[in-house]
Order: C-alpha cells, then structure tokens, then sequence
C-alpha cells in the first residue's frame, strides 16, 4: 500500500509540476507586455512590412530589423500575429481551383479575341 501511494504522490506532483510553467509563462508574457511600447511612432510602415515578411518579400535584413523591433513595441506585435492569422484563415477557407464552366468560358472568349485579333492586324500592318 505504501509503494502505491507513493507514486500517486509522485503523479501529482509531476502533475503540478507541469501547471506551474504554464502559468509561470503566462504570467511573464503578461508582465512582458506592460513593459512593451503601446504607441508605434512608424505603425504605416510596420504594417506594410509586415504584409512584405508575410508575403516573403522583405529582405533578410529588414525582417530580422522588424523582428527585432516587433519584441518591443506591443502594436507591431499584434499587428504581426494579426495579419498572420488573417492569412491563415483566407488560405484554409479559400478554394484555388477555378470551376470548369467558367474556365471553358474564359478559353472561348480568349479564343474569340485571338482570332479578332488575326484578322485586324493584318488589315493596319
């Protein structure tokens, strides 16, 4: 009976062992975010940039500037996790494939102008 409840006693106490990190964190983001800038003097051009690293536009040296900056400045960082998110959720909801009847639409219009296009330039050449 001994033997059994001491590893009931070492289950919990891994147990809180794993709790107490999590909150541990949680506490230190909180208190980390009080410290942070609540006011971007330059939000315009962090916003733009961060389409650019988003987008896989920006230079190295311009990502790892904003990264850097983005760990200081509260506006920049939930601008960051918020433009991310928005990117997530439009790609997974968002079909890339084109339906078949309005691509067979669009080949004969193509296909139409193409040939418009044949015989007028001829007549002005």
């Amino acid at each position: 009976m001994q033997k059994a409840r001491g590893i009931t006693d070492n289950v919990s106490l891994l147990r809180n062992e794993l709790f107490i990190p999590s909150l541990l964190l949680k506490k230190l983001v909180h208190e980390a975010r009080k410290l942070m800038k609540k006011t971007c003097t330059h939000q315009p051009d962090c916003l733009k940039l961060i389409q650019r690293i988003i987008d896989r536009e920006a230079t190295p040296e311009e990502e790892a500037a904003f990264l850097a900056n983005k760990d200081q400045c509260l506006p920049c960082q939930e601008g960051f996790e918020l433009e991310q998110s928005l990117r997530k959720a439009i790609k997974s909801n968002c079909s890339s494939k084109c339906p078949e009847a309005l691509f067979a639409r669009i080949k004969a219009k193509l296909f139409v102008v193409l040939i418009l296009i044949s015989i007028l330039i001829p007549l002005f050449c």
